[in-house]
């Protein structure tokens, strides 16, 4: 072989090497990596929420009244835990390590300590609760009556009801802006969102959005609330500020739950009536992509540390897990991350505090559409992509090494 040759071939190693690298980062999507069979005590499975301090899923099963927690690094049912009378919601306070299920059948919501696993307590509410939020900074939690158009308030700190504020009418999705201190309450049957204000205890505006909006989502940085609308197939964007529809996003067919991370500006929607999951990017509120869950989904919840999202479905008694990888890597940073004192938290295990996770990565929004659990991933292209451009240049190298050695 020539030494032009030899040179050719180690180029084309390299050009090689650098189109794997850009086209598999392009095209890395997101994919189903786990569907969690809740078993015969996990029926009617429907909200979910995440401690990402813990790394535990709690799924709230109306059918069994009961909540199932889940291992989210191993993907296991490790216990369920009773609850009331048809639990119908669920979220989590991760500086306690306490989780709050609304039970619409007796009116209670019950109080759970996630280090022991038990119902610590449990108490009276409104009519007919049928959604929760958490404050952790205030470590205040708020939960929507259905039948009374109100919105109670439990104190975290002694667990105990200390007030309620009035709501619209048949009040169901619920999100809290702590930095702001108003709360948001999407009332099913007069199509509107509440917005109430927390200090002085009323509604301070109704805003009317798509038909039937049910799930909620928040961005405290940009002071956005986003809201499902069931029958509109779309996502209300209301300005925090204002207390206006700046944007009506269309997704899939019946948006139920809603789930939102931050730091990727990505909303998560589960669309109902075409099994999907609805991927947007809330810089320009469009539909990234869509995850074909091939299970009628409900509830929705993201860990963002993980980079998990998890679905529930009710009818098929199942939690399905998707890996959203990060999108394309534009900028990756060169500056560390600050250091920073762990803050004691409770857990159900007993662990060393872990350090602050590095500083994430300037992303650019994913493209393309969302992947079954049949299809390969983009971990697989790159795999392969990566055994060729490596042959290639393992090839060129030897017949440098052999020609220079001779």
């Amino acid at each position: 072989m020539t030494s032009r040759k030899m040179m050719w071939l180690l180029a084309l190693g390299v050009l090689a090497l650098a189109c794997v690298l850009t086209l598999t980062s392009v095209e890395a999507r997101p994919k189903i990596v786990e569907t969690i069979r809740l078993g015969p005590l996990g029926q009617g499975a429907g909200a979910v929420a995440i401690n990402p301090v813990t790394n535990r899923i709690y799924v709230a099963n109306a059918d069994s009244d009961n909540i199932a927690v889940i291992d989210g690094e191993t993907n296991s049912v490790l216990t369920v835990i009773p609850a009331g009378d048809w639990p119908m919601a669920v979220a989590v306070n991760p500086a306690t390590n306490r989780v709050y299920t609304a039970n619409i059948a007796d009116n209670t919501v019950s109080v759970i300590d996630g280090a022991t696993r038990r119902v610590i307590k449990t108490l009276s509410v409104g009519n007919q609760p049928t959604a929760v939020a958490v404050d952790s900074s205030r470590n205040r939690v708020y939960v929507t009556n259905w039948g009374s158009a109100s919105v109670s308030i439990i104190d975290g700190a002694t667990d105990a009801v200390v007030g309620s504020v009035p709501a619209g009418e048949y009040p169901s999705g619920l999100a809290v802006n702590p930095s702001g201190n108003r709360l948001y309450a999407s009332n099913l049957l007069n199509m509107s969102v509440s917005m109430i204000d927390l200090e002085r205890g009323v509604i301070e505006a109704t805003v009317q959005v798509g038909d039937h909006p049910t799930g909620q989502a928040i961005d405290p940085k940009a002071n956005r609330v986003y809201v499902a609308n069931l029958w509109s197939g779309s996502v209300s964007v209301i300005d925090g500020g204002t207390n206006i529809v700046i944007a009506t996003i269309p997704v899939g067919e019946m948006p139920e739950s809603l789930a939102i991370d931050v730091e990727d500006a990505h909303l998560y929607v589960s669309n109902r009536g075409d099994e999907s999951v609805s991927a947007v990017d809330i810089n320009s509120n469009t539909v990234l992509y869509t995850i074909d869950l091939k299970l009628r989904g409900s509830g929705l919840a993201v860990n963002d540390i993980a980079n998990r999202i998890y679905v529930t479905a009710p009818f098929d008694n199942k939690l399905v897990v998707v890996e959203d990888p990060p999108a394309v890597v534009r900028t990756p940073t060169t500056t560390p991350a600050a250091t920073q004192t762990p803050v004691a938290r409770a857990s159900d295990i007993a662990v060393t505090p872990a350090p602050a996770p590095p500083l994430k990565p300037i992303i650019q929004p994913a493209t393309g559409a969302g992947v079954g659990p049949e299809e390969s991933g983009a971990s697989e292209a790159l795999a392969l992509g990566l055994a060729l451009a490596g042959a290639t240049l393992g090839i060129g190298g030897w017949y440098a090494r052999r020609r220079w050695l001779r």
